[in-house]
Parts: C-alpha cells; structure tokens; sequence
C-alpha cells in the first residue's frame, strides 16, 4: 500500500481521452481500515443517466512520470512494406 494517494476528477479531453486533474490526498489509517482524504479543491456535482446529482473523485497511486505507464511499450513502430 501507498504512502499516499492523489485525489483526482477525470474530465474528458478534446483528444477524446480522460484527463486528471488532481483536488487533494489520501492518507491510509495506520489500521489499514481507512482513509484520511484532504482536499485542496472541491469537486463539482454532475447530473447521471438516472437524473441523480453524483460526485466523483478518483485515488490513484502518485503519476510517476518516469515510470512507464499502461499501455503498449512494447510496439514496434518500424513499418514494413
């Protein structure tokens, strides 16, 4: 388990992809049972399919920028006629 987690509201790009935009941290319990969450933002409430008013927030381990991330590393870009 992480130290830490980023607190983050996924928003749809113009590239069509989800983006992140981090609002705060969560702290696990020393108990593992929980978590303490900070926020430096509030999320805005959205409307769902159902007509309910929801609020999300995504935890995620720190963005490492020099780890690799998902995806397919292993591509060959060469193009072979």
């Amino acid at each position: 388990m992480a130290d830490w987690y980023e607190l983050k509201v996924m928003k749809m790009g113009k590239d069509g992809k989800e983006h992140g935009t981090k609002i705060g941290a969560g702290f696990p319990w020393k108990s593992g049972k929980g978590f303490n969450l900070t926020f430096d933002a509030l999320p805005t409430p959205s409307m769902n399919d159902q007509g309910q008013i929801e609020v999300k927030v995504m935890m995620a381990e720190p963005y490492d920028k020099d780890k690799p991330r998902g995806g397919h590393n292993d591509i060959d870009d060469e193009i072979k006629f």
